[in-house]
């Protein structure tokens, strides 16, 4: 996207700097225009993020140095600049300042189209129809987007829940599977040594012989 905002600023720069004037003695305005609609552009493409007050900030300078550009060199793709910045705010910043934005942008693109001979309001009202499709499918990609991303934390979270799930699962058939063992081995270990112990006792008293008492002994130990 950033890549495409730069190639864009690039192609408008270009095209308006070789235009044709509409209106004598322009050519520093145009320069003026030219350079702080490129200081607007970079500031709003490039960081990674900027606070609300500047995005707003740098896109309705954006809109009124490309409504001042549409004056000075018509049929130029100066509006392009408006358009696209129209799109930005539909896709970072909330409704509201959106909208403002919007409605600052159409204003200052209409009055350029009626400022002059060459401009007419009815095409002023042209572009404010295109911005206004413009910001609202960026609007709807913007929802399309943040949906999606919703989606994806649901799912990582369920997934994370169903990991904890089957991990409390495990936990707790090892903890029965300790507390049968505990009970059942201890009390038939307990009972062996106790039979263990009176076999001993009884191939004492019958005088058997010392190898078999041995291994009674040996198994009673272990």
């Amino acid at each position: 996207v950033r890549a495409v905002g730069v190639a864009s600023l690039v192609a408008i720069v270009v095209w308006v700097a070789r235009s044709d004037s509409a209106v004598g003695g322009d050519a520093a305005a145009v320069a003026v225009a030219l350079a702080v609609l490129s200081a607007a552009w970079l500031a709003f493409l490039l960081p990674a993020a900027l606070e609300r007050r500047l995005q707003v900030t740098t896109l309705v300078v954006i809109a009124m140095c490309a409504a001042i550009l549409n004056h000075l060199r018509p049929m130029s793709p100066a509006v392009l600049a408006a358009l696209l910045a129209m799109a930005g705010a539909a896709a970072r910043l909330p409704v509201g300042w959106a909208v403002g934005v919007l409605a600052v942008a159409a204003a200052a693109i209409t009055l350029s189209e009626g400022a002059g001979e060459t401009h007419t309001i009815p095409a002023g009202v042209s572009y404010t129809v295109a911005a206004a499709v413009l910001f609202g499918v960026a609007t709807y990609v913007r929802t399309l987007r943040d949906a999606h991303r919703r989606a994806e934390r649901i799912v990582v979270e369920l997934q994370a829940t169903r990991r904890a799930e089957a991990k409390a699962a495990t936990l707790a058939e090892r903890a029965r599977l300790a507390r049968e063992m505990h009970d059942i081995l201890a009390h038939v270990l307990s009972a062996l040594s106790l039979q263990l112990e009176a076999t001993a006792l009884l191939l004492q008293q019958e005088g058997a012989s010392d190898r078999a008492l041995q291994q009674v002994q040996r198994a009673q130990r272990l």
